[in-house]
């Protein structure tokens, strides 16, 4: 019953080399960034998208993997406060008062968007680009908005995909105005940002217009360059 021929060798274990063979180390790469290296970052970026120089996208990420979005993004103001806010105190404007708006300074006394160059009105049309006006929104101090209308809506929408559909926690509203949608001259429902059911409503308790640069088209009325809607209007899907 015993083998002819004994050998020292030992039978391997399968499952212990499979254990074994995970079990490497990873290094962990710090991606903790300091206030001024943050702001060092974010500097060099907005240089570089001023001169078309292409800058490495890991700064990038870098910077949204670890900078929370209510410092970083011109909405903090809001988001910083603890209270939960109702849907009363966001403003509600109509879609003719946003267009009234949509277009560059007529005089000295308004102010363009603190956005300057960046302003997404430069982008809609890279030929025709100008830097939008600032909004006024009802019931808010002119000093609080510093962005064109369309600034704003990038900036909801970003807060929007960042904090509402990708889970990130933020205390605080991440709009500052709403929009009326579903009635006659007012935006259809397809191009609005709502929150979803299982949505924090108190980060977002309005729905508001997306933004996506494909629905405006620059034009010019008196002199004045304007940025012109296509495709949201209720009468569009008729």
């Amino acid at each position: 019953m015993f083998p002819v021929t004994w050998t020292n060798q030992k039978r391997k274990s399968l499952a212990t080399d499979s254990i074994r063979g995970n079990t490497r180390k990873k290094s962990k790469k710090n991606f903790h960034l300091g206030s001024r290296a943050i702001h060092t970052q974010l500097n060099q970026l907005m240089k570089s998208a001023a001169t078309d120089t292409p800058t490495d996208i890991t700064d990038i990420d870098i910077i949204n993997s670890c900078v929370d979005v209510v410092e970083t993004l011109p909405l903090s103001d809001l988001m910083k406060n603890t209270e939960t806010r109702s849907s009363s105190v966001i403003p509600v404007v109509s879609r003719v008062y946003e267009e009234r708006y949509m277009r560059e300074c007529k005089n000295k006394s308004e102010r363009p968007c603190v956005m300057d160059k960046q302003c997404e009105c430069m982008l809609i049309d890279t030929a025709n680009g100008f830097v939008g006006v600032q909004f006024e929104i009802p019931g808010v101090e002119n000093s609080n908005n510093t962005m064109c209308i369309l600034c704003l809506r990038k900036t909801t929408t970003l807060l929007f995909y960042k904090t509402i559909y990708n889970g990130v926690k933020a205390k605080g509203v991440i709009q500052k105005h709403g929009n009326i949608c579903n009635k006659e001259n007012e935006y259809h429902p397809s191009v609005m940002l709502c929150c979803p059911v299982n949505g924090t409503l108190e980060n977002m308790p309005v729905p508001i217009v997306a933004h996506q640069r494909n629905r405006y088209s620059v034009v010019t009325c008196a002199g004045v360059k304007f940025m012109k809607q296509n495709g949201v209007y209720m009468e569009d899907f008729r």
